[in-house]
């Protein structure tokens, strides 16, 4: 008979070839050279390799991925293989990233050290809040926005685009020759109609285009800033109207408990009987069957 050896029967890499055997606690093992590539504006690459326990018991089954930028976002894999892309990162942002073992019994405190990487850049986001303003009988606009809120890189530049009928132009201006995102455009046709946009610029090339603006040149018209500036004075003046009213409430409230603690109830006035009626005292009564007065009624004086 043949005899076996006992070492035959153990095998050599636990997690892989003892698949069957239970897990009774987190993994023991630990995570290490975790290594990014591919990285792109919004997607990334990690690798990494494992060092696993020799208790088939405490293998790990799964992984699970920290990156952090200003808030901690997590992904969990969906095996034991050491890769993974992360594919919902912000451009142009800046994250640290481990990995950490687990299965069925929780997270292994063996997790990676972080490592950092930038995401690359992308195209902006549009401009916000573009105003377009005109003086009356001038044949020149002016325009000014603000950054975008989503520059997904560095804005070098912006691009002004102005149109009238099939005309278009475009200006552009270097973001570091812009002491403020304000601009005049000069000869223009008075009393005529035009469409402006701007757009920003980073390395990836040109964002999208932000709300466009109507104006007529050379008449003074209402703006977006402008109602905006109406839209705020009615809020504010609403305010004012309800917070005199507030203060009216409260005065009336307080005169009205004032007045209540100061009526003292009277004690109810007890109906006294009329006095009788005073009898005639005259010396000579009248009388209904005679028709005659009768003698004086005196009292009854000693004879």
């Amino acid at each position: 008979h043949a005899s076996l050896d006992a070492d035959a029967l153990t095998p050599s890499h636990p997690n892989s070839e003892s698949p069957n055997v239970p897990i009774v606690a987190v993994p023991d093992g630990r995570v290490t050279n975790v290594e990014v590539s591919e990285i792109g504006p919004t997607s990334a690459t990690v690798t990494w390799t494992y060092v696993d326990s020799s208790n088939a018991n405490r293998r790990a089954s799964a992984y699970r991925i920290y990156y952090q930028s200003k808030t901690l976002a997590t992904v969990e894999t969906e095996d034991d293989k050491k890769q993974h892309v992360l594919t919902d990162l912000k451009p142009h942002t800046t994250y640290s990233i481990r990995v950490a073992p687990l299965n069925s019994m929780g997270d292994g405190s063996g997790e990676s050290d972080s490592v950092t990487i930038t995401t690359d850049e992308s195209t902006p986001g549009p401009p916000r809040d573009v105003v377009v303003t005109t003086e009356k009988g001038e044949g020149a606009i002016t325009v000014e926005w603000k950054s975008p809120d989503d520059p997904n890189g560095v804005v070098t530049a912006y691009i002004v685009i102005y149109r009238s009928g099939n005309t278009i132009v475009e200006k552009v201006y270097e973001r570091t020759k812009l002491t403020e995102l304000r601009v005049k455009i000069d000869n223009l046709d008075v009393s005529t109609k035009y469409e402006v946009v701007v757009v920003a610029v980073t390395s990836k090339g040109e964002g999208s285009t932000s709300e466009s603006r109507l104006v007529t040149v050379g008449e003074a018209s209402s703006t977006p800033f402008t109602q905006t500036v109406y839209f705020y004075i009615i809020i504010a003046l609403g305010g004012i109207v309800a917070l005199a009213l507030l203060i009216l409430v409260v005065v009336c409230v307080r005169r009205s408990r004032r007045s209540d603690s100061m009526d003292i109830k009277e004690p109810p006035r007890r109906h006294r009987p009329a006095p009788p009626l005073a009898q005639p005292n005259n010396r000579s009564s009248y009388s209904v069957e005679n028709g005659s007065f009768g003698e004086p009624a005196y009292p009854n004086e000693p004879g």
